[in-house]
C-alpha cells in the first residue's frame, strides 16, 4: 500500500511500521484524506498491486457505484 513517500505518511498510524492500514489480504481501498482546511488526498491503494488496481477499477465507475463516506473497502 506504501508504493508513495506521501502515501505512506497519510497511511502509517504512530507506531505501526507496516503500512497496511487495516487492508486485508485481496483488499483495496478508497479514502478520501484531508490534509488541510481545504485540500484533500484521494488515496487509492490495496494489499498488493493487483487489489489496488481492483480499487481504481471500482473509482472509475464512481457515477454508477455512488460510493459514500470518506472510505469505501473493496
Amino acid at each position: 500500500a506504501c508504493q508513495n513517500r506521501f502515501v505512506k505518511q497519510l497511511l502509517i498510524p504512530a507506531g505501526n511500521p507496516d503500512c497496511t492500514d487495516g487492508i486485508k489480504v485481496n483488499q483495496g481501498l478508497i479514502r478520501l484524506h484531508k490534509t488541510g482546511d481545504e485540500t484533500y488526498a484521494l488515496i487509492v491503494a490495496g494489499y498488493a498491486e493487483k487489489d489496488t488496481r481492483a480499487a481504481a477499477q471500482v473509482l472509475s465507475f464512481f457515477n454508477q457505484t455512488k460510493p459514500s463516506g470518506i472510505e469505501v473497502r473493496v
